[in-house]
């Protein structure tokens, strides 16, 4: 299975959850190289964004990094760059949906 191969070093297996920075990046990444807002795969990951955004604000992310200590506050810079790589991802398709619109009625400013 491919499931199998992706371990950590230590053996563990990934979460097979998305996060907001490995969705957020895609979604600016897919964007940037193109592809139509309408692209059915690019709808689905800004629908996540838009729907996993947590009550303080960020997106949800995890580290594949468990060999950790204690003190370390990982989760918080990994929803900070979460939330950093969702909010790039939002912003740009705000910015594309509202230049297709400007478009579709001629006024590009």
């Amino acid at each position: 299975m491919l499931a199998k191969m992706w371990l950590r070093e230590e053996g563990t297996p990934l979460a097979g959850a998305s996060d907001g920075v490995a969705t957020g990046l895609i979604i600016y990444v897919l964007q940037e190289a193109g592809i139509p807002l309408n692209n059915p795969q690019l709808q689905k990951g800004i629908y996540w964004l838009r729907s996993n955004q947590l009550a303080d604000g960020d997106w949800p992310a995890s580290s594949v990094n468990k060999r950790k200590h204690r003190s370390y506050n990982t989760r918080l810079f990994m929803n900070d760059a979460g939330t950093a790589f969702a909010v790039l991802a939002l912003t740009e398709t705000q910015k594309r949906t509202m230049f297709v619109n400007s478009a579709s009625t001629g006024d590009l400013r």
